[in-house]
């Protein structure tokens, strides 16, 4: 009976024309950021003409200078070496290209690293510094194509909070163009994906999902002549159908989140490439030690996460839907709820207990690299934490929920 009522409830809003005009409109919406994505991203052929031209404006230069001059030599010295980087992008060759950005880098990073020299907040940090180092020599020995532009201002960390420039009063001018070349868009199927996962597993997300389902359990009414009652007039319990609902929820959820992935990796692979499952993903951890996973790995953890907050959301809004027995109004007390949830939770950021609030965890990829955690200097706020308290508080609510339930039952007979 219980697959029965699983297949019989999925079977109800898959059907339903409010279900396909959703899932219509997310379709959409994949498709347009993804058109947005392919547009906004930097190819290998704009790089190499950047490059050309300032070797066509460097070359112009070194011919006004005189020959065997101090003058000449050193900006010839920087001339070859633009060159060879633009020959090394030419024939994609992605470790002397990396090699160059490294050489780049100030000559006394490793001196700085080893006293621990981590004090400033201006862009770039020590550990951006550090990290950016890193993440070339993981793209080297991978020999993973890199997502463009790779120059000074196109990685930054968390710890960059201040972005001072020469010349310019205030740093707005520099926060730009850090934040534009520092998140670069990459139409490759599984980088897109990473956007989407960046994107949409947040409270974006959290919001469409229970728009999908608001109406579950509210939708055949709870009232005396509610049609769910003649659902037990047959040998089905109360409990069963509304564990059948929650459970259908749960499953098409997980179907959409995997849907949402495939889509995702289907647009890139069609329209540009598949692109590399192993492209470093930068995890931050205590006292400016990092470590980097896979892409694949954080896309995985990240959706794994969000589905943890999808089932506190939906475990909230089965509780107001007893309670008020009307769509709309559970659907309202439920995002009001999360959202004053949120609130709460930043005023308590700074408890010892904060890291025991649900609400904190629904932001899933600045859980998954710990971004949030580094920022808040409490590395409490992790992956583990976050599937056990959204876990934990999803039990609870569930259990209130049946006892809810039960009382009803008890009231009505």
């Amino acid at each position: 009976m219980g697959i029965r009522m699983l297949q019989f409830e999925v079977n109800k809003i898959v059907k339903t024309k409010y279900f396909r005009m959703l899932s219509f409109i997310l379709l959409l919406f994949l498709i347009a950021y993804y058109v947005y994505a392919y547009i906004n991203t930097t190819r290998l052929e704009e790089v190499v003409a950047t490059l050309e031209g300032t070797l066509e404006g460097m070359e112009t230069q070194l011919s006004k200078i005189e020959e065997g001059t101090t003058d000449f030599e050193i900006f010839n010295n920087i001339y070859e070496k633009q060159r060879d980087e633009a020959d090394a992008y030419k024939k994609e060759d992605w470790p002397a290209v990396f090699n160059r950005q490294i050489e780049l880098l100030p000559a006394d990073l490793d001196s700085n690293i080893a006293n621990r020299q981590y004090y400033t907040s201006s862009f770039p940090t020590l550990f951006t510094m550090e990290t950016r180092r890193a993440q070339y020599n993981w793209l080297s020995e991978k020999d993973i194509e890199p997502v463009f532009w790779l120059w000074d201002v196109s990685w930054k960390t968390a710890y960059d909070l201040y972005y001072p420039m020469a010349g310019v009063g205030d740093d707005d001018f520099q926060r730009q163009i850090v934040e534009k070349y520092s998140n670069q868009y990459s139409s490759t199927g599984i980088y897109f994906t990473n956007h989407v996962a960046n994107l949409f597993f947040s409270m974006g997300g959290v919001f469409f999902f229970l728009l999908l389902f608001g109406d579950i359990v509210t939708k055949e009414g709870l009232g005396t002549n509610g049609s769910i009652h003649l659902l037990r007039t047959q040998p089905i319990n109360r409990h069963s159908i509304l564990v059948s609902k929650f459970l259908s929820v749960m499953f098409l959820s997980f179907l959409f989140l995997a849907g949402i992935g495939v889509v995702a990796v289907v647009l890139g692979t069609v329209f540009d490439r598949l692109g590399d499952w192993n492209y470093p993903v930068l995890v931050y951890g205590e006292e400016y030690s990092f470590e980097f996973i896979n892409m694949g790995i954080f896309i995985l953890k990240s959706g794994l996460l969000f589905f943890m907050v999808l089932l506190f959301s939906y475990s909230l809004l089965f509780l107001f839907s007893l309670l008020t027995k009307r769509t709309i109004i559970a659907l309202g007390l439920t995002i009001i709820t999360i959202l004053l949830g949120m609130q709460l939770a930043d005023q308590a950021v700074l408890s010892s207990f904060a890291h025991f609030i649900p609400f904190h965890y629904f932001s899933t990829p600045k859980i998954v690299t710990m971004e949030m955690a580094a920022s808040l200097k409490n590395f409490n706020f992790d992956y583990a934490n976050g599937m056990i308290v959204l876990g934990v508080g999803s039990g609870i609510l569930l259990v209130a929920t049946y006892l809810l339930s039960l009382f009803q039952y008890k009231q009505r007979v």
